[in-house]
């Protein structure tokens, strides 16, 4: 049994076709094949029903793939143990981002880490929570940036950096302001906003799916504008329109001299969090990039909450 095959019909597995694989490892496809034969023969029986388009497990390929993929996960972390004792980091870190606030985190701690492992090659990878949480389960991902509530965490290890609370937000010119009599200091209940439109982060995501329980909760079926893939185009939705959003506070920060906030009754949590895979080995670059993280957003979160005291404050003195 070597590793390279190993990887090799890993990575079948995961492509569940041949011809898709072979590229990804950048073999041809017959060369691919061959060593799947060759695999098949050694072991007695098929790892794959093939078809024209597809490969599909059998059992004992199941069996297969499943120990497969822990070698290879204990040849990684054996190599990232080596490379810790040595002091000797000329290997890879991969780091999961979302759009917009993982991007500005990365760039903003990047020199840091560059300056303590110079010859660490990062890479960053701009991906949902969803395709984060996959690439992590397949070892693909060596850490994950993502948002999400404890119902949505998978069997991995998440670190939490903070928690979130969802605020509802709407422009200043919204006409239904004074019709619905809603104070700046009041926790609005959704039941209030039953009749309104909504602008909302598209299905699939973490924050479509959170926001859709909570009008469930309420029995709502609400009335959408649009649909948009982020949450920086909520706020450019709701700041020309009279249409209400339900967001972090940290997406409307930096437009709120055009936003009303309001907290919400039972408001919604998430957690901001880095995530790794369970039982994973986790190397001093990672640490140290978690450690970075914390510290970063320890100093953010100060920031935006002076900014939402003084925003309140502001809000009030105009009432």
């Amino acid at each position: 049994m070597e590793l390279k095959q190993l990887e090799y019909i890993v990575e079948i597995a995961n492509e569940r076709n041949i011809s898709r694989a072979a590229k990804k490892l950048y073999i041809s496809q017959s060369a691919l094949n061959q060593q799947l034969l060759k695999l098949e023969k050694e072991i007695g029986t098929q790892l794959f029903l093939r078809s024209r388009t597809n490969c599909t497990l059998t059992k004992v390929g199941e069996i297969y793939i499943e120990n497969a993929k822990k070698i290879l996960d204990i040849k990684k972390d054996t190599y990232n143990m080596i490379s810790d004792y040595l002091n000797d980091y000329k290997g890879e870190i991969s780091i999961g981002l979302l759009a917009d606030r993982g991007i500005y985190l990365f760039v903003s701690i990047l020199d840091k880490l560059k300056k303590k492992y110079s010859n660490l090659n990062i890479i960053p990878l701009d991906l949902s929570v969803v395709e984060q949480q996959k690439m992590i389960l397949d070892n693909k991902l060596d850490l994950g940036f993502m948002t999400l509530n404890n119902s949505q965490k998978k069997e991995d290890n998440y670190i939490s950096l903070y928690e979130e609370k969802f605020v509802i937000v709407c422009s200043k010119k919204n006409v239904y302001i004074d019709k619905l009599k809603l104070g700046i200091d009041e926790k609005i209940s959704l039941s209030r906003l039953k009749n309104m439109e909504f602008v909302f982060i598209e299905k699939g995501t973490v924050t479509r799916e959170m926001t859709d329980k909570k009008f469930e909760e309420f029995k709502i079926k609400p009335k959408i504008l649009f649909e948009t893939s982020y949450s920086r185009s909520v706020v450019t939705g709701i700041k020309s329109s009279n249409c209400f959003a339900i967001l972090p506070f940290y997406y409307a920060a930096s437009n709120l001299d055009e936003l009303n906030i309001y907290e919400m009754e039972n408001p919604i949590f998430w957690d901001v969090s880095i995530s790794y895979k369970k039982g994973k080995y986790l190397t001093k670059p990672a640490k140290y990039f978690i450690r970075l993280s914390k510290e970063f957003w320890k100093c953010e979160n100060l920031k935006l909450d002076k900014l939402y005291k003084e925003y309140k404050e502001n809000s009030r003195n105009k009432q």
